[in-house]
């Protein structure tokens, strides 16, 4: 499990390789080019754990290609992958800022005294703060 779990010390290198040979010089003009690089790199990984957790976290701060400019997804898919196994708040904290979540949240738009996009990162963050508190529950105490 630790072997997973410290996935930096995995070497990855084959997969950077591939992913260079693959995609370079490509700008992701579409939609479905991010979406082949990902699938690559889920395919070819030697990280597993690394890309289940993006993929976790993608499916949790639900955010699209349909409203956002499919760059910015590219990086938040490398935010959540870089932060994946970080403390929650440090997460939290780099999605706010991450500007497919801005975009997704309508936090361009957003007006000094209104809490719509607070509201909204709000029910976001509210599951992984609940689910975060009931490990610390159930997590023996040290002796």
């Amino acid at each position: 499990v630790d072997f997973l779990i410290n996935y930096e010390t995995i070497d990855n290198s084959a997969l950077d390789a591939l992913l260079q040979r693959s995609f370079e010089g490509e700008e992701f003009r579409l939609p479905s080019d991010i979406q082949r690089w990902w699938i690559a790199r889920m395919v070819y990984t030697r990280r597993q754990f690394e890309e289940k957790m993006t993929l976790f976290w993608h499916n949790h701060f639900a955010t699209s290609y349909f409203k956002v400019f499919y760059p910015y997804m590219f990086i938040q898919n490398e935010t959540l992958r870089r932060h994946a196994l970080d403390r929650l708040d440090t997460l939290l904290v780099k999605v706010a800022q991450d500007p497919a979540m801005l975009i997704w949240l309508d936090g361009i738009q957003n007006i000094k005294g209104t809490r719509t996009s607070r509201a909204s990162f709000k029910s976001f963050s509210r599951w992984a703060s609940t689910m975060s508190s009931r490990v610390r529950l159930i997590t023996p105490k040290k002796t």
